[in-house]
């Protein structure tokens, strides 16, 4: 991505997540954070990425989905009076479920972990116990002998 390209894609994520944060009304998009803008090589088109923090339910994310593309021209109109450019780029909004999914993988990696730490435990306790009974058959052993 040229310099250019990475400049206009910074600009337009800091103005609209101040967008977010302090122009709209709408209580559905309080918790919206933009995690990624991509400008196409014209600057013709920008696609948004966003997360909605603290939401996981499909339901409530569909609703944001929903709010969010109907408040894009608003976003676009409010990001013109901010940015100068030639050409504005008409926005793209997308959910991004990246941190969902990395959430999941969290979960997962840890159910595995503490599956694995069971069996180890597991493990460990039988090796003790064979050890112990062996350990008790050679004292046990060692006495008889002993007395004979």
């Amino acid at each position: 991505m040229s310099s250019r390209l990475k400049k206009v894609s910074q600009t337009i994520q800091q103005h609209i997540a101040q967008i977010f944060q302090n122009d709209v009304s709408d209580p559905r998009l309080s918790l919206v954070s933009i995690t990624e803008v991509r400008v196409t090589p014209d600057l013709r088109n920008a696609h948004i990425y966003y997360h909605v923090i603290g939401l996981s339910d499909a339901i409530q994310i569909k609703e944001v989905e929903v709010a969010v593309s109907k408040a894009a021209g608003f976003f676009r109109s409010e990001l013109a009076h901010k940015v100068a450019l030639k050409f504005l780029p008409a926005l793209h909004f997308h959910y991004d479920d990246l941190s969902l999914k990395s959430q999941r993988m969290d979960q997962l990696i840890d159910l595995a972990v503490s599956k694995e730490l069971a069996v180890s435990k597991e493990s460990a306790e039988s090796k003790e116990s064979i050890v112990g009974r062996e350990t008790g058959a050679r004292s046990g052993d060692q006495g008889s002998s002993e007395s004979s």
